[in-house]
């Protein structure tokens, strides 16, 4: 087998036309847009809002993130949320532990973890950041699934 041909006969290899290369669907999005700009800006939407409201408004761009999905993306709904609130609030609470030395997070998982590892305490904001907004696009996914 040469180049995909062997006696004649034209042999699919993957090498140039007619690889097995998924055709885009009708109204899917592509790549670069659902994987890379859909998180940053909600990332920005929520740290912004974040920034200038109450911290409880976290929910409200996952919550029309869940709205927006397709019926299909149940498991996406959730996850997206969730990894994206628990990279910002661990990155910001990291950030702002850092600058006290752990004094604070010392202090706080001594009086509720007994325990003297501030990161432990440091995980619990993301985690229950990300429970939070997770079930907020999860609800606006079961609310699209009503509709």
């Amino acid at each position: 087998m040469i180049l995909g041909y062997t006696q004649g006969k034209r042999v699919n290899n993957g090498i140039g036309k007619g690889g097995n290369r998924r055709k885009k669907q009708k109204g899917q999005r592509a790549f670069w847009i659902e994987w890379i700009i859909l998180p940053i800006l909600l990332l920005l939407t929520q740290a912004g809002l974040q920034y200038f409201f109450f911290w409880w408004l976290m929910v409200l761009p996952y919550l029309i993130y869940g709205l927006l999905t397709d019926k299909r993306e149940g498991t996406r709904s959730f996850w997206l949320p969730f990894v994206c609130s628990f990279l910002l609030w661990g990155a910001y609470g990291f950030y702002l532990s850092y600058q006290n030395d752990h004094i604070l997070t010392n202090k706080l998982a001594m009086l509720f973890l007994k325990s003297e590892h501030p990161y432990l305490f440091l995980a619990l904001g993301p985690i229950l950041a990300g429970l939070l907004t997770g079930m907020a696009g999860y609800t606006g996914h079961l609310f699209k699934k009503l509709l």
